[in-house]
This record gives structure tokens, sequence and C-alpha cells, in this order.
């Protein structure tokens, strides 16, 4: 057993970790059983969560059989570790050898002792108002927790809290640029964003397959050397008038691969991302009207 101030020491090592570095969810549930786990020798460990998918389930499992887990968590059952710390939203220690009368416990004494086990101590994970989940530690003897043992414990879930709160806010991150990703690259629309000068900086794949190009092909490049010599000066205006004024429009001849015309109508804007340093525009295919 590490003692109080290494157990603090180890504490402050994990819960950095946490902060500085962003994980994917995986990693993260692994380093907090691993953490948890960690600061009572022996022990073992697993992550339950009941609001991070579709049902609740266990993210993360130190040392222990799917067959003890899937009985402790059953579905429908209100005996689990977790419903215990939900109603005293506390932690909760129970060793087999307690003769207390409770229905809830007794299963889970009984469980504990199928599993050759002599104890579980679970905290609450809390965050905005709610308990979202819970670490489980289980013991092969009976270890009665004192005080500062609880108390490292609930500092330890609060970081967790923290943490799993961080790592939706970059789930949901991910999640909007994957889906803003999607709708620019497959908008109807060709989009373009390019420098001051008229250099190529993004491009959809929309805009690229109306000029037979490969993206990559069309980053670095002037924008200028796809377009017809008769609107060379309305995208110098076009660059020009953005950048000073706001949302110039008009028509524009762009040249594609093979040669050929597009008649497009263009808007163009300034990114406020970029303090006026870049020009986004929105090409709209018009050649058949002009046919």
């Amino acid at each position: 057993m590490h003692t109080h101030l290494e157990q603090l020491q180890q504490l402050c090592l994990i819960t950095s970790e946490f902060t500085r570095k962003i994980e994917s969810s995986t990693q993260l549930f692994r380093k907090i059983a691993d953490g948890a786990a960690s600061l009572f020798k022996g022990s073992k460990a697993l992550v339950y969560l009941v609001r991070w998918g579709p049902t609740p389930q266990v993210v993360a499992n130190r040392g222990l059989s799917h067959g003890f887990i899937e009985r402790l968590f059953r579905p429908g059952h209100e005996t689990s570790p977790y419903d215990l710390v939900c109603t005293k939203r506390c932690p909760i220690y129970l060793s087999v050898a307690s003769r207390k009368k409770d229905s809830r416990k007794e299963e889970i004494q009984t469980l504990l002792r199928e599993e050759g086990l002599k104890a579980v101590l679970s905290v609450p994970i809390k965050g905005n108002g709610e308990t979202l989940g819970c670490i489980c530690l289980f013991f092969n003897r009976d270890f009665p927790p004192k005080g500062y043992h609880l108390k490292i414990m609930e500092m330890f879930a609060n970081e967790v809290a923290i943490a799993i709160n961080n790592a939706q806010l970059y789930r949901r991150l991910r999640e909007s640029e994957e889906l803003y990703r999607e709708l620019y690259d497959h908008a109807p629309c060709m989009y373009c964003s390019m420098s001051k000068n008229g250099i190529v900086l993004k491009c959809n794949n929309t805009g690229a397959e109306y000029l037979g190009y490969r993206r990559e092909e069309l980053v670095g490049r002037s924008f200028l050397d796809l377009v017809e010599k008769g609107s060379v000066p309305l995208v110098r205006a076009i660059l020009d008038n953005t950048l000073k004024k706001g949302h110039p429009e008009g028509e524009l001849g762009l040249i594609t691969r093979d040669g050929n015309s597009l008649h497009t109508t263009v808007k163009a804007t300034q990114s406020d991302f970029t303090r006026g340093k870049e020009v986004r525009v929105v090409l709209t295919d018009i050649t058949e009207k002009k046919k």
C-alpha cells in the first residue's frame, strides 16, 4: 500500500496528464482505470459511465473478467455499485464480511465471493449536478478505507469528471468539424479560399471536379491562372474590393484543365478568422444558361 504522501503525488501525476493532453476516449478511460488501480496496489479497477454512449457501459477494465462485469452491471437490475453510489452520491465501501441486511448489497457480495474478491470501493463521478458514472476498485482482502483514502479517491473522481467533460466537448467538436467538412467538400457550389494576392489556399471537392484538377494541384496556384483572360480584371477588382468594401458579386469565366470554358457567378467575402487576409468565393456554374 502506498503511503498517504505517495498516493497524493501519484494523484497529481495522473491528473496532470488529464489536464495536459487531449486523449482519444479509449486512451483516456484506460488511463483512468490504470490510475485508479495504481493508487492502491493489488487492486483491480473499472470505469462505468451512464451517458457516454447510447447505453450505460463499462468503458475501461483493469484485471476483471468480462463475465463478472456482465453479472455486476446487468441491465434492469438496480444492484450494481453504480446504483449504490447514485443513492448516496458519496463513496461506498462494501466487504463480503459485512453483515448489514440489504438485498442489493447482498447480491453484490455474492458476486464478489464468486469472483474470489473480498471488497469493492465505489466512487461516484459527479458533474453538472448529476452522477455520470463511477470508478470501482476491487480488493483481494478486506480493506476498510480510511478518511484520507476516500478523500484521495473523491479528488481523483473530480479530476476524472473534468477530463470526461473535456473529452465530450472534444468529441462534439470533432463531430462538428466532420459535418462541416462533409458539407463543404460536397456542396453543390464551388468554394475557394485565396490570399489577397490570389493564391489558392483551399478548394472544395466540387470546385476541383468542375475544373478537372485534384484539390492538391489547385492549392498554391494563382487563381488568375484558372480565369479566362477577359475575367482577369474582374478577379483583381474582386480581390481589391472584397478587402475594402465587403461582398462583391459578378460573373466569371474559368478555364477547366482540358481547356473548356466554365461560366460562373461569383460571390466573395473576406474571412473574419484571418483578419481580412483571406478572400472566400462561392462559384455557381451557369454554363448551360449561357448557351
